[in-house]
């Protein structure tokens, strides 16, 4: 099996094959009801309404507590990014109890919990390779975003197998008034988006469209600078959604969804080269039996993949090693709910049947000297579960919420039942004030092994079994809110314990040649981690400004690691303060420009460092092997040796950002055109990623140094 869709060159056949398989199934559709996009899925989103005075912030509209936070693609646009793409995402690392991983990339750490404990869903569905270019940005078009709802606490039984956070994205629905359509460039990416009815039917359709222009942009400069080095990046994501509404109760959805990612460097006599996609096929159906109950039944198809490999080529251009990784997931779900809402009391029950294909390092190739060695692993799990919400309020200042989720998980060697426990309270004092306390317990089937703790999707992903069990947390919070016309400040402090993590034992990862099992390289402990969280906004006309501020603290425990005591996670970042602020600048009738600014400024990350050098013991017979004699490097590494601190026992210096943007937007009668500049790192602060010891001195290597951004969009 070669690397999963090595090939973008092929992303114009799976645009067809998708196209085709939904005609191919008649799957149409139409706008939903819209009681039932007031009463998702998600229980709170109907019953855990609060009476609270709606922030005016213009071009976005947010709802904000301390355990949740909803937001609109807006919001996206105020922040400037590393390539000036608009990311849906990112606006996340803004937020309280969110830890930013690598500089620049959406690698984000959620009250403690690894990258991998966070779930983003598009249309319900998990996507878990959800960005591009090494997390640079997300691979989701901010045309088809209508909202995201982001959790990190309280959350309802109804979502499950993840430990710190879910963030649902909500897509657009067709207009059925008019078509729209936009065109946007940059000098990475182009995109189109469009969306609207099929004139005398009830077929509505939401597509979405980008792909790279770096592959093009590299031919030209090689062209003019004659190098012999090729470098190949591919990008491109698609979005396709199709709505028929059948009558007044019954509505049908369809979606699908592709990304892919590849990079390929040819440089002299190697080769390098990483592959990493997702895509799904989802088909709803949504019953109004009553104005009081409503049926959501839905199922999909998802596929994410990730691939490496490395070939070394001798004088004569013959291959003289290669070393090939691959790994992908294969995930279906059928799931069916009922939400009942009567009176004081809603509930929403249902059952799922999840099942899995997990190939971690499936297909490994080792190319030496005329050999080839292979190592297949494929491994089969299923997740049954029954779940229900119970919200009740007796009163306009209390509510309260019970979820119980039930599951059955099973492996080949594996049969374990798992209890998941949602409670969450709130007492409104007021109008404007309120408070809150939740508790949630919560378990994830699936381990990912982040190698470089980044948060990218190269990541390796297994099953839970006997010897790595479920990851399980328990997580208690307490805060309360204050609210008027234009301002909004939220506090709270939570508590959380995690067991049953997993990590390598080290920063190497199955690419290494003597990994032959993952299951060799991996170690299972627990963590902790505890803190204050503060939110504050402002709405206006002409300035709105949010200010985020976490103080935290994060530990992990493994027996095999650091004399088994505790030590600092990689990203448990003391203090974090985002401050994001938009101004309209000028407003006249057909005109606008609007001023964007981000500050960062995050305690350093920790690092495992050498503190010392000591020599080793001469060996009989060490220079000589194989009948070849070792050279200079490898003679030194034989007999010196470097003394390590302990893990994660140096911290970085603190971390601080400050990034501009500026938009300028022109209405006409037809379209409107958009044209925003953008400096990321503005002062050019030479942020520390990691430091090292050369040649007697300390040295810093920093990523990121100002850079400059355009984009250029029109909207129909």
């Amino acid at each position: 099996m070669m690397m999963e869709t090595l090939l973008l060159k092929n992303k114009y056949n799976i645009i067809g094959l998708i196209i085709l398989s939904l005609v191919f199934f008649n799957i149409s559709y139409g706008q939903e009801i819209k009681e039932q996009e007031e009463m998702q899925s998600d229980t709170a989103k109907f019953a855990r309404k609060i009476n609270l005075k709606e922030v005016s912030v213009f071009g976005s509209a947010t709802r904000s507590r301390n355990n949740e936070y909803i937001y609109r693609s807006e919001s996206a646009k105020s922040l400037v990014t590393v390539l000036g793409e608009t990311d849906v995402i990112r606006y996340i690392s803004t937020l309280p109890g969110v830890s930013q991983g690598v500089e620049g990339g959406l690698g984000y750490f959620v009250r403690g919990g690894n990258s991998s404990n966070n779930i983003i869903e598009l249309d319900e569905v998990p996507v878990y390779g959800s960005t591009h270019i090494f997390g640079l940005f997300s691979s989701f078009h901010p045309d088809i975003v209508k909202s995201i709802d982001f959790r990190t606490g309280g959350i309802p039984a109804s979502s499950g197998d993840f430990l710190a956070s879910i963030a649902q994205i909500s897509t657009i629905q067709p207009d059925r008034d008019k078509y729209h359509a936009t065109l946007s460039l940059s000098p990475y990416m182009l995109g189109i988006s469009a969306n609207g009815y099929i004139p005398n039917t009830k077929i509505g359709i939401v597509s979405a469209a980008r792909v790279s222009l770096l592959r093009p942009e590299y031919l030209l400069v090689k062209a003019i600078t004659k190098t012999d080095t090729d470098i190949n990046p591919q990008v491109a994501d698609f979005y396709l959604k199709v709505n028929y509404k059948i009558d007044e109760r019954n509505t049908i959805i369809s979606s699908g969804y592709i990304s892919n990612d590849y990079f390929g460097f040819s440089f002299e006599e190697s080769d390098i080269a990483m592959n990493w996609g997702s895509r799904f096929l989802r088909l709803a159906w949504d019953h109004k039996v009553s104005s009081t109950v409503n049926i959501h039944t839905f199922a999909y198809f998802n596929n994410f993949y990730s691939g490496q490999s490395q070939k070394y080529y001798d004088s004569e251009g013959e291959l003289s090693s290669a070393l090939s990784v691959h790994s992908a997931l294969k995930e279906g779900l059928f799931k069916s709910s009922v939400l009942i809402n009567k009176n004081q009391l809603t509930l929403n029950t249902g059952v799922s049947a999840k099942f899995r294909q997990y190939l971690p390092a499936s297909e490994k190739e080792l190319v030496n000297q005329a050999n080839t060695t292979f190592f297949a692993d494929t491994l089969n799990t299923q997740l049954y579960t029954v779940f229900f919400d119970l919200n009740y309020k007796p009163s306009e200042r209390v509510t309260a919420n019970l979820g119980l989720r039930q599951s059955y998980y099973s492996t080949v060697n594996n049969r374990l039942w798992l209890t998941d426990l949602r409670l969450n309270a709130m007492y409104q004092f007021n109008e404007h004030s309120g408070f809150e306390m939740s508790y949630d317990l919560m378990s994830q089937t699936n381990h990912t092994l982040e190698g470089l703790a980044s948060g990218w999707a190269i990541d390796l992903m297994v099953p839970a079994d006997n010897n790595f069990r479920p990851e399980i947390s328990n997580q208690i919070y307490t805060g309360g809110y204050w609210t008027s016309s234009k301002f909004m400040m939220s506090a709270g402090i939570y508590y959380k314990y995690m067991n049953n993590l997993v990590r390598y034992k080290n920063s190497t990862n199955m690419f290494g040649v003597q990994n032959t099992n993952w299951y060799d390289e991996v170690v299972i402990g627990s963590g902790y981690s505890y803190g204050l969280e503060l939110r504050l906004e402002k709405g206006g006309e002409n300035w709105n400004t949010a200010f985020s501020y976490t103080l935290s603290k994060t530990t992990r425990q493994y027996a095999e690691l650091n004399n088994g005591n505790p030590y600092p996670f990689k990203f448990d970042r003391t203090h974090l303060i985002n401050l994001t602020s938009q101004w309209r600048v000028k407003k006249e009738l057909q005109k606008e420009q609007l001023l964007n600014a981000t500050v960062s400024f995050l305690s350093g990350h920790f690092e495992t460092l050498p503190i010392a050098v000591y020599e080793g013991v001469e060996l009989p017979y060490w220079d000589l092997i194989g009948g070849n004699y070792t050279n200079v490097l490898m003679d030194e590494n034989s007999y010196y040796r470097q003394l390590m601190s302990s893990v994660n026992g140096y911290r970085l210096p603190s971390y601080f950002r400050v990034d501009i943007g500026y938009t300028f937007k022109k209405k006409k009668k037809k379209y409107t055109r958009e044209l925003t500049v953008g400096f990321f790192n503005v002062l050019n602060t030479k942020n520390p990623y990691l430091i090292f010891y050369d040649n007697f001195t300390w040295k810093q290597l920093s990523i990121f140094p100002i850079i400059p951004s355009i984009q250029w969009l029109i909207e129909f």
